[in-house]
């Protein structure tokens, strides 16, 4: 009696310690799975959890052997997840609630013999039950049912891949539901292997782009032909790995993503049969590449450089997720591009990853297989993360009121989410407040749907409004000509006798007669101090007005207006480039005096000083694609100021061209030298008076 007692208790704990273990495991999550998002500056923001630990289906817990550098791992329809234990030649299966269920070294035979896996490195469930094994070591891929009877061997020869001394050593496959094969085979650098469905090679796809900087194609263009041969070849990246999402499309990562110009690469992909990459992305973010703030090479942090993509899972209906083995984060993007959330990261607590080799999604669930310790991190979504998911699939299955009214509970959990404020924008565009719509898409800091709902705005107002809106420009214009009319036929006599307004007058005669007008301020005792100040003071409100009153569309992302920085940054420069002129001018024998370079500058801003304030005004009526004419404008202007800069330098200092170019270029070197010498005079100084107030605090605390 008391056996039986005693066995029944032992009985109940093994069945109640898996889920002490999940209970324990649960509260040692918060801190490891810390979620963020990246704004449209690129800036990472700290957001509600958005997932939580569901399992952590290690040995103990799950009841299989130790796993060895496992790579790889896939769901099948039933939710029962298939891990490629590689280093024991095996695949692992575990049922719905991560329990081991069974293993299989080796596919059975037709005749019921077996063929033994040799360092299966990938593996992929069909939703038709079909099971594909990359079998690496025996250079084949294994087709086989749900009981690993096989159904197919693919192989591919060096014949048939036309190339020499290939030999076939499959990495990663993925299969469509017609039967379709791809595979990432170890060396090929010309895209994915396809095979059809009765397992022959067909093609190469949807190699990545190889992209050539400048020096790169001189070197192709003039270098010899033994120095074009030594040259190392550009050659397009490996991929990482690979999934078919459920309308047939394949995605894909590769873990390259250049540090110096990150969105040129596509470490995500999404190809269709041609192979041709349709992966939708936002206008403001660009190529999804992960991480979007790192710290650089040259840093001093232990992690530095791009994310390393290392898996994709383009299995859940709500979008794609992405796994990076460098920081250990979990990325999960909608189907239209979008970061909803990020998670995870490394390090030794549950809900951190030590080395994640690979990440599927089923339902709900994401689970990531960690390399190192040989366990899988299971996470569901919190209400946050639901209340996200839930929106975007509403929206973009037409439930507008719906997904309108998610948007909102997101936003009282976390107002600083652009996607909520920008997806609402989008909804109020459909339902025609457009008004309201810009509201909300500014906050989201997106300009191409901003610049979308203001046109329809715009067109309502000129509507419903036309004849009031001519009646006011024509008033404007009629109280424009008669303050023209009054001060130059009224005033003009009486100022005309004031220098600095004939100085300012004599501006418009520069702008046309350049070399003329020069030659005239430097030798006829034209043009005056006077006005050259004015002009530098009209320069300094037109840049604070156009900094103050500038438009959404022509605003850098998330700018804020700083004055103090408008003004210094329209004064300083200026007084900079006339005080290193005049020193270099006169090492180079320039004929100008100081007052003469001062009031030649000023006369150059001239240009940039009709345009600037009517395009600023301008700019806050247009939409994105007609503030392509105001940038032509403003380039326009800025290159009419550097060619009066030009004829001032020649005319002023009586230089040739040649001598003119050299004299300008020093200039700026000259300035780059001085704002250089007083940063490294700053960062003296500072470290001086961080000195003395660290001894002054010393003694006092020592006496």
């Amino acid at each position: 009696m008391e056996m039986k007692l005693v066995k029944g208790i032992l009985k109940y704990v093994k069945k109640i310690i898996p889920v002490i273990i999940i209970i324990s495991s649960l509260f040692s999550i918060t801190a490891g799975a810390e979620s963020y998002v990246y704004n449209y500056e690129g800036e990472a923001l700290r957001t509600p959890d958005a997932v939580t630990v569901k399992y952590y289906a290690d040995s103990a817990y799950s009841g299989f052997s130790v796993l060895s550098e496992p790579r790889d791992m896939d769901f099948d329809a039933a939710g029962n997840l298939y891990i490629a234990d590689t280093d024991n030649n095996r695949i692992v299966v575990l049922d719905r609630y991560y329990k081991f269920v069974n293993e299989y070294r080796s596919v059975t035979l037709s005749d019921g013999s077996k063929s033994d896996f040799s360092e299966p490195t990938g593996i992929y469930c069909c939703k038709n039950g079909t099971i594909y094994i990359a079998d690496s070591k025996n250079g084949r891929i294994l087709v086989a049912d749900c009981d690993f009877n096989l159904i197919n061997t693919v192989t591919a020869t060096a014949e048939e891949v036309l190339k020499e001394s290939f030999v076939f050593t499959p990495l990663k496959v993925s299969a469509s539901t017609d039967g379709r094969i791809y595979a990432i085979a170890d060396g090929v650098y010309d895209g994915l292997m396809e095979f059809d469905a009765s397992g022959k090679f067909v093609s190469f796809s949807g190699a990545a782009k190889v992209t050539y900087n400048l020096f790169d194609k001189l070197w192709m263009k003039y270098g010899t032909e033994k120095q074009r041969k030594q040259r190392t070849k550009n050659i397009p990246t490996e991929f990482s790995n690979l999934d078919i999402d459920s309308e047939g499309f394949v995605y894909t990562v590769n873990a390259s993503v250049k540090q110096s110009d990150p969105y040129s690469s596509e470490p995500i992909r999404k190809q269709n049969n041609l192979g041709t990459n349709i992966l939708k992305t936002t206008d403001e973010l660009k190529n999804p590449i992960g991480d979007i703030l790192y710290p650089y090479s040259k840093s001093d942090a232990s992690v530095t450089g791009p994310s390393k993509l290392i898996d994709i899972s383009a299995a859940a209906d709500y979008g794609y997720v992405v796994a990076d083995e460098k920081r250990g984060h979990i990325f999960v993007y909608s189907s239209s591009g979008e970061i909803m959330f990020v998670f995870g990261g490394s390090g030794s607590n549950i809900g951190t990853f030590t080395l994640p080799v690979a990440v599927s999604c089923y339902g709900s669930e994401i689970a990531v297989l960690d390399g190192i310790t040989g366990s899988v991190t299971v996470f569901t979504f919190t209400e946050y993360a639901d209340l996200i998911i839930s929106a975007t699939e509403n929206y973009h299955n037409g439930k507008y009121d719906e997904s309108y009214e998610e948007w909102q509970q997101v936003l009282k959990t976390n107002s600083n989410l652009n996607t909520a404020y920008v997806n609402i924008g989008k909804i109020l565009i459909r339902k025609g407040e457009y008004k309201k719509a810009l509201d909300y898409l500014k906050l989201g800091q997106n300009k191409a749907y901003y610049s979308k709902a203001y046109k329809y705005y715009r067109k309502e107002i000129l509507k419903n409004n036309l004849i009031w809106i001519l009646l006011g420009i024509a008033a404007v214009l009629s109280i424009v000509i008669a303050a023209v009319h009054f001060l130059f036929k009224g005033v003009n006599t009486r100022l005309n006798s004031k220098r600095w307004f004939s100085g300012l007058k004599y501006s418009f005669h520069i702008m046309a007669h350049p070399f003329d007008g020069f030659w005239d301020m430097t030798h006829e005792n034209k043009g005056s101090m006077s006005a050259a100040l004015i002009l530098y003071a009209f320069f300094t409100v037109s840049v604070v007005v156009r900094t103050a009153c500038r438009g959404f569309l022509l605003s850098p992302l998330g700018g804020n207006a700083n004055l103090p920085a408008a003004v210094a940054l329209s004064i300083i420069p200026i007084l900079l480039y006339c005080v290193c002129n005049w020193s270099i001018t006169t090492l180079f024998d320039g004929d100008g005096k100081f007052s003469q370079i001062y009031m030649g500058c000023a006369y150059c801003l001239t240009p940039y000083l009709l345009v600037s304030v009517p395009i600023t005004v301008i700019g806050n009526f247009v939409t994105l694609e007609e503030t392509a004419i105001l940038n032509v404008i403003s380039a326009f202007a800025i290159i009419w100021c550097v060619f009066l800069l030009f004829c001032a330098m020649v005319t002023v200092h009586g230089y040739s061209g040649s001598k003119a170019i050299v004299t300008i270029i020093a200039t700026v070197v000259a300035m780059l030298l001085v704002i250089m010498l007083v940063v490294l005079l700053f960062n003296l100084v500072r470290q001086m008076v961080m000195f003395v107030i660290s001894i002054y605090d010393e003694l006092t605390i020592n006496l």
